[in-house]
């Protein structure tokens, strides 16, 4: 009858190459959304140390999932038959924040399919891992008045970055 509050186990801290390899991860599924200049040299003083220019690797993976990040085990429950959720939550905190939920994957139970979904914390610091929406003004009434945001509701249609699957970005929208 009641939905069951979420059971989160302790967090852990996450071993920097088990960072690494999520934020790649993220990195990879979000793909075409952020912005990553590989590594260039300067040549400008002879030297070939590897300055870097522009956003790096290091950058973004730190922007997504700070090193103090910590993990933990959650158990839920979802739908109208209170079906069982399992999933990890990653908490951490940026620059002059508090400690907030980051990402979270779901990994048993009914929407599981194996992607790390980003929380309204992470898009306020990385708002480029969605895409900008825009609408007109008449759609903005009806949104403030708590009406769901459609594909016919966009200006310019939908944003589907090239190289992505429209069925996954429709997905996403809805």
């Amino acid at each position: 009858m009641f939905k069951k509050k979420p059971a989160i186990k302790t967090l852990a801290p996450l071993r920097s190459s088990d960072r690494r390899k999520i934020a790649d991860q993220i990195i990879q599924q979000y793909k075409g959304l952020i912005p990553v200049t590989p590594p260039t040299t300067s040549e400008d003083n002879g030297n070939s140390e590897g300055q870097t220019s522009g956003t790096t690797i290091a950058t973004v993976r730190n922007a997504l999932l700070p090193e103090n990040t910590q993990s933990a085990r959650f158990t839920t429950t979802a739908g109208p038959n209170l079906q069982s959720v399992q999933g990890t939550i990653y908490v951490g905190t940026h620059p002059g924040g508090d400690e907030r939920v980051l990402w979270f994957r779901l990994e048993q139970g009914p929407g599981t399919d194996g992607r790390i979904y980003p929380t309204v914390y992470t898009l306020w610091q990385n708002p480029g891992i969605v895409p900008l929406l825009h609408t007109q003004s008449l759609v903005m009434d009806k949104l403030y008045g708590g009406a769901d945001l459609m594909i016919p509701g966009l200006a310019n249609g939908p944003p589907f970055p090239e190289g992505r699957p429209r069925m996954q970005w429709l997905q996403w929208l809805t």
